[in-house]
């Protein structure tokens, strides 16, 4: 299971509205390349599994999808203006004929001279009382998972909304979460799911 190194709440001020810029996103953020993307093996197999939460195949997806992405907008224009070594969408990344795309990646001092971290954003109506133990979250881990393996490095950090906290009462929480890959742990994961199943979401895309 991955190491949750730190666990950070963020309390937004009102200093942090009039800090915030617009960025730009690239235009590789809209490229998607055909063929077996990495979202589409993880999803099918956890399905397969019957580990695929309700809330995760909402009808409602796409509205759910348009709420995350500007989440992502939002918080990428605190970041860019906190972070200089913080890269928003930096393309595309293939392994063994697989894609994936990261939501950013940066270069922080935690992580060394050369250190990548690979960078994700979450908006969900999950509990945060009942799903804040991240690491148990195999949607959310086997992405990192796979993106780390993708990128060449073991660090990821999660940014999650949580829109109704812990329902306690409901009300909005911004956590980060900083995680960490073993070798052993991204490698078992590649081969054991990801080049495993690819096949059949081959198949499945009729390609």
């Amino acid at each position: 299971m991955p190491i949750l190194l730190e666990k950070t709440k963020v309390s937004l001020e009102w200093g942090d509205l009039e800090k915030w810029r617009q960025q730009t996103c690239p235009p590789s953020a809209k490229r998607r390349s055909k063929g077996v993307h990495l979202s589409g093996v993880i999803r099918h197999v956890l399905k397969g599994l019957g580990k695929l939460k309700a809330e995760d195949e909402s009808e409602e997806f796409p509205l759910r999808m348009a709420l995350g992405m500007a989440w992502e907008n939002w918080v990428v224009g605190l970041v860019t203006v906190e972070d200089e070594g913080f890269v928003w969408q930096p393309g595309e990344q293939e392994l063994d004929g697989v894609y994936g795309t990261p939501d950013g990646m940066s270069t922080t001092e935690e992580e060394g001279e050369g250190g990548l971290l690979v960078e994700e954003f979450k908006l969900t109506w999950k509990s945060e009382f009942k799903y804040g133990d991240v690491v148990k979250e195999a949607l959310w881990m086997w992405q990192l998972a796979g993106l780390c393996k993708m990128m060449g490095t073991r660090m990821a950090r999660l940014h999650i909304a949580w829109v109704c906290g812990d329902y306690r009462p409901p009300e909005p929480k911004y956590y980060r979460y900083r995680i960490e890959f073993t070798e052993r742990e991204l490698e078992e994961f590649w081969e054991n799911i990801v080049r495993k199943y690819k096949g059949e979401v081959e198949g499945e895309a009729g390609t």
